[in-house]
Formats: C-alpha cells, structure tokens, sequence
C-alpha cells in the first residue's frame, strides 16, 4: 500500500484546484466533488466511533423522508440514541427500499458477510439486527466476525430479489423476537441502528429506509417521517 500525505498550507479546496490546473487526474476531480457536493449525514445520527465516519448514508432529499444508503466496498453503522423501556409487547416497524443487495450469497459466514440491516441495541450491550438476505427468510445466527460474535444476533426478515425496487413494510415483535432468539431481555433499548456492508466482496449496495417504531400496546406508532419524532413519541409510550 502506498500513501501520499498533503499537509496544505491554506484551503484544501483551493489547494486541490490548483493541483488539478497543474497536473489532471481523476483522483483529484473525485476528492473537488467530494469537498464541493458533501455527503450529510442525516440529522439527530451518528456513526458507530470506532467504525468511523463514513459517506454511505445522506440525509433525507427536500421532498421525502427516506434516509439514502450507498455502500461500495466498505462498511458503516448510523446510530440513533434513543432511551425506551424494553417491555412485552414493543415493537419494531419501518418501510424500506432495496435496490440492490451486497451479497448474492448467504451471509452467515466471515468471507460473505455482506449485508443490509436495521438492529436495536439493548441496554446489555446486545443488538437484534434485521436484514434482507440472499439466503432464506427466518435464518438467525450471531455474527460471524469474533469481536461480534457475542454481540450482535441476525434475523433474516427478507430474501431474494424478487421484491428489490419496491418500497416494503416490516412490523416485528421485537420483543417475541428477543426472547426467541437470544434470551432474557433487558430492560431498555439504547439504540436504533442503521447498518450496511460490503467490504468483504467489494461488492456495491443502494437502499432507502423510512422507519418508524413504537412502544408497547397498541396504536402507539407514528411515522418518524423527518427522523425527529422519534423522542416524542417514546415519551407518550408507556413505561
């Protein structure tokens, strides 16, 4: 691997056009539209630390509510705090849009384990996460990296690519599913997370997610449709 480090004097913008007026490259026309066109990151979510900051998911467009996600041969997580009694009965329900899947492959192992989700981090450090998979709807596994394996549980809820290009909507028992799954539930929910990789076959992804969620009982769920309803409606939740 070799590494060319620039330490600019003024503006890096400036610095890069005057690098490209004096020696074109498109390597250099890439990093001009990065700096001129950012990728947002959407409001109210930030990336896992220790992944680091990442140019998958933008912000919603002007005149929807979907959150974008691009991935091409990397990986990222967006989080969202959020503080909610884990209780029977809560529930998991968002609406999603694939356009094309990281893997064309079963995921559960180390060497294909590309792929597209929506989890819940627990108070115990655990997260439930839900994927479109290329193998069959219901598989369920821990995660096949080591550092993940005892952390983070995998629940097909999607297969094939049949349905890629149509806006779905997912309801889950993320309670039911807890219990069935990984055990004895915590008492609250820390974090929603949006998760997407393709790092391992350097393959590429596009997907959009409106989620929504809701709290124990019925007719507790509203659409989070500008991803900033979400406190409110946890604090009309009951405990």
């Amino acid at each position: 691997m070799a590494v060319i480090l620039l330490r600019w004097s003024g503006d890096p913008l400036d610095g890069l056009r005057t690098l490209q007026a004096a020696t074109p490259h498109p390597l250099i026309d890439l990093e001009i539209d990065r700096l001129t066109n950012p990728v947002l990151r959407p409001e109210g979510w930030n990336y896992l630390w220790f992944l680091g900051e990442s140019e998958i998911y933008s912000a919603p467009q002007a005149d929807e509510a979907a959150i974008h996600c691009k991935t091409d041969c990397d990986a990222g997580i967006l989080q969202h705090d959020i503080d909610l009694p884990f209780a029977e009965g809560t529930r998991l329900a968002w609406s999603w849009k694939v356009d094309a899947l990281p893997s064309t492959l079963a995921e559960d192992i180390l060497p294909t384990h590309d792929y597209l989700s929506i989890a819940v981090e627990f108070s115990n450090g655990i997260d439930l996460t839900y994927y479109w998979s290329a193998g069959p709807v219901g598989t369920g596994y821990w995660c096949p990296l080591p550092t993940w394996a005892k952390r983070e549980y995998h629940v097909a809820v999607r297969s094939g690519t049949a349905e890629l290009g149509r806006w779905i909507d997912e309801d889950r028992n993320l309670y039911a599913d807890y219990v069935a799954h990984v055990g004895r539930p915590p008492e609250q929910i820390r974090r929603v997370w949006l998760i997407a990789n393709s790092m391992f076959q350097r393959g590429t992804a596009n997907a959009r997610t409106v989620r929504y969620a809701s709290g124990p009982g019925e007719g507790r769920r509203r659409a989070c449709s500008d991803f900033r309803l979400l406190r409110r409606m946890e604090e009309n939740c009951p405990s």
